[in-house]
């Protein structure tokens, strides 16, 4: 989440705030969990249902727009149109620019829900010196409370190495498993492949024998259950 004071802070330091390339670096941090989370929302069969509803009042003639808007952010499209499932992220991101792709897949009070408040000494620390913080959360504006969680731990983290005058811990960000293998697996599931064929067609090499690589293939199928049914791809949050 934004710090709404970084810019002040870097210049008390000294150091130059470049704006567009913090947008730049967060806009790709988030890029490929935004592509994530719409190629298995997109394969949800709530969502796939919301689609056809609306394609059906199109086709009658009835006005669509108040339905649409409606599903569109009980799905977290805060552009307030569904877009096709049948199409994946990088067809419907073709041509379009950041600012599009922000608008539609990041609901725009995100960066607005953690605000801190503080104040330090900007070079070197005087000790007794006032070194506080706040931290101001409206949880009205949370997307992710997992996301959440880990933000305040990493600023409690770099406050108290700034009081320990030690460097600030660097970000750590959320591990990306192989969402593209798990759609497969998901895919040929569907297609009513065995967990032989898949792990065959896949292939696992980490893993040391057929077994396991079955095992494998059976955690990443439950995966994407978890992922597709009931709404799962929204505990996919954003760093």
């Amino acid at each position: 989440m934004e710090d709404e004071n970084l810019e002040k802070r870097q210049r008390k330091r000294g150091s130059r705030f470049d704006s567009k390339k913090v947008s730049e670096e967060r806009y790709q941090a988030r890029l490929p969990w935004m592509k994530w989370r719409w190629e298995f929302r997109r394969r949800d069969p709530e969502y796939k249902a919301a689609w056809r509803e609306v394609q059906e009042l199109r086709k009658t003639g009835k006005q669509s727009g108040p339905a649409e808007r409606r599903l569109a952010l009980q799905f977290e499209l805060y552009r307030a149109e569904l877009l096709d499932p049948g199409k994946s992220f990088d067809e419907l991101c073709e041509g379009k620019d950041h600012r599009w792709v922000t608008e539609t897949f990041i609901d725009p009070q995100y960066d607005k829900a953690l605000k801190i408040i503080g104040t330090w000494q900007p070079a070197v620390l005087i000790p007794g010196a006032l070194f506080k913080w706040a931290f101001l959360i409206d949880f009205t504006k949370v997307n992710s409370i997992t996301q959440l969680k880990k933000d305040v731990t990493r600023w409690i983290g770099e406050c108290w190495s700034l009081t320990q005058k030690k460097s600030p811990e660097t970000r750590t960000t959320q591990k990306m498993k192989d969402f593209g293998r798990i759609l497969k697996v998901g895919e040929l599931r569907g297609e009513h492949k065995t967990y032989r064929q898949i792990m065959d067609e896949v292939g696992y090499p980490d893993c040391k024998d057929a077994e396991s690589a079955e095992q494998r293939a059976k955690q990443d199928y439950r995966l994407y259950r978890e992922l597709t049914v009931g709404g799962g791809w929204r505990h996919l949050s954003y760093p």
